[in-house]
């Protein structure tokens, strides 16, 4: 095959890449993306100005008596909301219900009625779980939910969670206790706009993992932004609520992954409680986020869910670029010609260090790379090995040559050099799925000292392997 066939092929199967659109739309969001792509889009997306979220009370609530009960209908989880019953009425004031776990409610909160109290218990140890949804529109309802053990009457109920989000559809908080408890939830309504119902959840899970209680944004687990963040679902219901810090302005790229039957999707929401995005299992998006706190949202997407499934939640900045040290161990490694063009040339292997770059210019720690060296005798003889950057984006590996044959030969005045010619494609992993680095200032040292530095935007190097040498004198 002549090198001019053999460049164009190299060229179309290593810098092909997917044209992706980018539009404005009135409300920031993340776009999901394509399974491989070479440049996600890119949206910029910035913290909203809003009044801040009120604290929580630190109100203590005595052992009540409770109200006539709430008509109720068993739920089947995967039920939806239209089949709960219709409100019941209380007279106390504030109104009283006794509810009952894993059951769904229909109520609603009044002017005369602005707020309601509910009592139920869990007769095991575990995670409880209550949802208000449905809220009415351009309404901010809050929840409070207290506890205390239950073979312990005499004690008082004390605060556990709260859960407020403003102008938000749904309401959720959680509890962990490792006894059976008693539980009061507090339902209260801000705002004039009455009339609707609202429902409400009761969900309980002797299964949880080692985050919980993260329900909402005020029961957060803090999470470093450069690392995976890892959970499982407790039941249909649940949401993981984790809370991240951005020192500076950054373009980051997220990805979420689950394993086993669990589907999953992850909101992300600005320091103010405002949503800025959803995306979906599998799938990739970019944003450019201001420095400020966010929350990551992750909730079961479909109508299954196993508690031992592990989802993953990738960020990482994006990568702009590397600079690449390349040390060969060829005995007389330089960049030579030998009729094809100038590469670099190696015999067994190459040493490679660098560092990962932002597009501010800034070091990128805890970048995954991919190192492949692809053999132009077959797939199945590439060479590929992983590298991951420290926290100020440095990294160092030695990547072998693949085992050719020497298919290519060059007669010198003493020696036949048989050789092969390998691409060195280089890949930044965002979270499982890879793409291609856009842009490398390569300064390469020879084995005789001799040095070479350039700048390319190729993802590869192209080098020859010097397979073996023919004396002919």
């Amino acid at each position: 095959m002549k090198y001019t066939a053999h460049r164009r092929v190299i060229q179309a199967l290593l810098s092909c890449c997917l044209f992706i659109s980018t539009y404005t739309h009135s409300q920031p969001q993340l776009m999901s993306q394509p399974q491989l792509m070479s440049e996600p889009v890119q949206l910029q997306i910035k913290p909203m100005n809003q009044p801040g979220i009120t604290s929580q009370s630190d109100l203590n609530i005595a052992t009540q008596s409770f109200a006539q009960p709430l008509d109720i209908i068993q739920l089947n989880q995967r039920d939806e909301a239209e089949s709960i019953s219709p409100t019941a009425t209380s007279n106390a004031a504030p109104p009283i219900f006794s509810i009952a776990l894993n059951n769904s409610y229909k109520d609603t909160l009044t002017a005369d009625s602005p707020e309601h109290r509910y009592s139920f218990s869990a007769n095991e140890a575990g995670k409880v779980t209550v949802i208000a949804s449905q809220i009415p529109n351009n309404m901010t309802y809050k929840a409070y939910l207290y506890s205390k053990p239950s073979e312990d009457p005499a004690s008082n109920y004390t605060s556990v969670g709260f859960s407020t989000m403003p102008g938000a559809e749904r309401q959720q908080i959680s509890a962990t206790n490792s006894v059976p408890s008693d539980y009061i939830l507090v339902i209260r309504s801000e705002g004039d706009n009455y009339g609707d119902s609202f429902m409400l959840n009761t969900v309980f899970s002797t299964t949880y993992d080692a985050n919980e209680p993260n329900d909402n944004f005020w029961q957060a687990t803090d999470a470093d932004v450069a690392k995976p963040i890892t959970g499982q679902m407790d039941n249909l219901y649940d949401l993981d609520v984790y809370k991240i810090e951005i020192a500076t302005q950054k373009q980051l790229i997220f990805a979420l992954t689950g394993e086993g039957y669990g589907n999953y999707q992850a909101e992300l929401f600005n320091g103010n409680g405002q949503s800025l995005g959803v995306i979906n299992d599998k799938d990739l998006a970019s944003a450019t986020l201001t420095a400020g706190t966010y929350y990551w949202a992750v909730r079961a997407s479909g109508d299954n869910v196993v508690a031992t499934d592990t989802y993953t939640l990738t960020t990482t900045e994006k990568l702009a670029g590397l600079s690449l040290g390349v040390t060969t161990d060829q005995y007389s490694s330089r960049r030579i010609d030998y009729g094809l063009g100038d590469y670099f040339a190696l015999k067994s292997y190459a040493d490679i260090k660098g560092q990962a770059i932002s597009s501010a210019g800034e070091p990128i720690a805890f970048a995954k790379l991919k190192f492949e060296f692809q053999s132009n005798a077959g797939k199945s003889l590439n060479e590929v090995a992983w590298a991951t950057t420290d926290a100020n984006g440095n990294f160092e590996l030695r990547v072998q040559s693949p085992a050719d044959y020497g298919r290519r030969s060059f007669n010198g005045p003493v020696y036949t050099y048989h050789y092969d010619l390998h691409a060195l494609v280089i890949y930044v992993d965002y979270g499982g799925k890879l793409s291609t680095i856009p842009q490398m200032v390569i300064d390469a040292t020879a084995h005789d000292g001799s040095n070479t530095k350039y700048t390319t935007d190729k993802s590869y190097i192209i080098f020859y392997d010097i397979a073996h040498l023919t004396y002919h004198g």
